[in-house]
């Protein structure tokens, strides 16, 4: 019998869960992306960041066990010039998203969270490292396009830009 995954509003306890169990690679990526210091800090900016229009846009992704294996959301962003409503997708995950049997209900889940949240903007963004090959095909399975690469961040490494027209 397959495992039952429940996607929710995130707490904060998820992420500490979730950052005590980033893959070194994903580890990596967020410390090159955001500079060294304290990740739980930089998150829960983030989080602050993710609430458009009075809505939580931060969920959580739990497996049956109630054990959290991902929070993601969008921060948005308004650009004045033209009004366009434009967010940036974010995603931290546990090791255990890598794991068979909860890579695929992961990708799903996300993609099905993340389409319902479309229609209140009109282009997605994010950055990614380029060394977080599976991250980088999570955003492709999303419909996320390759826009240019680059350094990015205090390190100056090589990140991807991607978007997605909503």
């Amino acid at each position: 019998m397959g495992s039952t995954y429940v996607v929710r509003p995130a707490l904060l306890r998820d992420i500490q869960f979730v950052l005590a169990r980033l893959s070194p690679v994903a580890h990596a990526s967020m410390e090159a992306e955001i500079g060294d210091g304290d990740c739980l800090e930089k998150v829960k900016e983030s989080v602050s960041g993710s609430r458009p229009f009075g809505m939580s846009v931060v969920y959580t992704l739990e497996s049956g066990i109630e054990q959290p294996l991902a929070i993601f959301g969008m921060m948005p962003t308004i650009v004045p010039a033209d009004n366009r409503r434009i967010a940036q997708l974010w995603c931290i995950a546990s090791t255990a998203v890598a794991l068979p049997h909860h890579a695929a209900s992961f990708s799903r889940k996300t993609k099905r969270y993340i389409e319902s949240l479309l229609d209140s903007y009109d282009l997605l963004f994010t950055v990614e490292d380029a060394a977080n090959l599976e991250g980088l095909r999570w955003l492709e399975f999303l419909g996320f396009s390759e826009k240019k690469r680059g350094p990015f961040g205090p390190l100056g490494r090589e990140f991807v830009e991607m978007s997605r027209v909503a």
